[in-house]
C-alpha cells in the first residue's frame, strides 16, 4: 500500500482521481490507481525498487489488455 500526496510530476489527488477504481480491501473501500497510471509513476520515480517491478507490472498490463481484446 503507497499513500503519497503526489507522484510522478506532482501529479495529486484529484489530476489522477479519473483513473482510479473503488475496491473493497478488509471490508473498507478504497480508491486504487489504474495499473498503466502506476506503471507511469513508477518510471518517473526511477527508484531501484521500482525499475525491478516495471517488467512485470506492464506484462500483467499486456495481458489484461489482451483479455480484454479477446473477450470482444
Amino acid at each position: 500500500l503507497d499513500v503519497m500526496a503526489t507522484i510522478g510530476h506532482e501529479l495529486a489527488y484529484g489530476d489522477l482521481l479519473g483513473d482510479t477504481q473503488v475496491m473493497e480491501v478488509a471490508g473498507v473501500k478504497v480508491r486504487v490507481l489504474g495499473l498503466a497510471t502506476i506503471i507511469l509513476s513508477k518510471e518517473q520515480a526511477n527508484r531501484d525498487k521500482d525499475r525491478a517491478t516495471l517488467h512485470l507490472l506492464r506484462r500483467t498490463l499486456q495481458m489484461k489488455q489482451a483479455e480484454r481484446g479477446a473477450a470482444s
